[in-house]
Order: structure tokens, then sequence, then C-alpha cells
């Protein structure tokens, strides 16, 4: 006898593959210490990003805050709290000329309510469907 074969579209397996991480991996209170969650939004979409600050500077805006020092020296790109880094990534959009973009803060309950997963190094971002 032929074993039925499932046609499954790639979107489909993602979504399979995230909640078999999610039953997998047990997120303990722990590992949300020290994660902070921002809301980045550009031309009417929202992603949530997660991490601990310094590997957002680092790794996520780095970018976005040298281009900002670049042109205002004000601007701070090792901001040390989660509301200066909002504060200069809000900055460093205007100097860019980005009107279109902004930031602010974000919740965990925002990011897990959209989807999101952090990875092994507690880090991950995940767009908002609206």
């Amino acid at each position: 006898m032929r074993k039925k074969s499932y046609l499954c579209t790639r979107k489909e397996i993602i979504n399979i593959q995230r909640i078999k991480i999610m039953k997998t991996k047990e997120t303990k209170k722990n590992d949300w210490k020290g994660i902070i969650f921002i809301s980045s939004f550009h031309r009417g979409s929202e992603t949530i990003y997660a991490g601990t600050i310094e590997y957002l500077i680092e790794r996520t805006f780095g970018y976005t805050l040298e281009c900002g020092h670049s042109w205002n020296e004000k601007i701070n790109p090792r901001p040390k709290t989660k509301k200066s880094l909002v504060n200069a990534l809000n900055a460093s959009a205007n100097e860019c000329r980005r009107y279109s973009d902004f930031y602010e803060l974000s919740t965990k309950d925002a990011f897990i309510a959209a989807g999101g997963v952090l990875d092994d190094n507690r880090h991950g971002c995940v767009s908002v469907k609206k």
C-alpha cells in the first residue's frame, strides 16, 4: 500500500517548525531578564526587535545610530538605557531624512502575541501582521 504524501506550503512548514520550537523550548522567567523590546515602524509596517541593549546597539541598530551621529554629534551612538536608545534612534532617523521611520518601546506580551520567539542567544525579531 502506498503512503499518502502531504504537500505543505513553505509558510505552513515554517509555522509547524515555529510551533515545534515553542513546544520544545520552555521559556522561564529568567530567560526574559535583561531583554528589551523595541518596535520599528517603516512605511506602515511594524517590526518588534528583542534582545539585550548591547546586542540591539551593535547588531541591529548600529548603522542607524552611526549615521545619525555622523550628521549630528549630539546623538549618542552608544546609549545606556532603553529610553535613551529609542530617543537616539528617532533622532538618527530624522537626521538621515527617514521621516517615515520611527521607534518606540514595546512589550514582551506584544512580542509573543505577534509570534515572536527568542533564539538560543536570547534575541529575536518578528513582523507584526495587521
